[in-house]
């Protein structure tokens, strides 16, 4: 089907959609967590025996790409008031022992998950 219009570039189209997946869950009055919802693929490999899926500590850690809001003293005890840019390295060890945390962001994590559910169900309805 030809007509006439460009194609997007494969790179911007794929930029799109991890884009769409993505979402902030903020906890407590300071923190504000980038969250990137798992695709359907990486829920296959989340499903428990019964099926069902089940936001463990690695999803934690591998769907947080960012943050505001924490600071250094959060990090290490005795560290600086000022906000410490986000680290992947930095996350996994500050997650690990922030057991607060966990069951927030995974609440988040499920809810944009069965968001996601309900779109493709409205997608599948038309």
């Amino acid at each position: 089907m030809d007509d006439g219009k460009k194609a997007l570039d494969p790179t911007i189209i794929a930029s799109q959609m991890v884009r769409a997946r993505e979402s902030v869950c903020p906890i407590g009055k300071r923190f504000k967590f980038s969250v990137r919802r798992p695709t359907e693929m990486d829920l296959v490999r989340m499903r428990g025996p019964g099926g069902e899926v089940e936001v463990n500590l690695q999803c934690l850690q591998t769907c947080v790409f960012g943050w505001s809001g924490v600071l250094e003293s959060d990090l290490v005890e005795g560290g600086a008031g000022d906000e410490y840019p986000f680290n992947p390295v930095i996350w996994m060890q500050f997650i690990a022992d922030r057991a607060d945390l966990w069951e927030p962001l995974a609440k988040h994590i499920r809810d944009q998950v069965e968001g996601h559910a309900k779109r493709l169900e409205q997608l599948g309805k038309n």
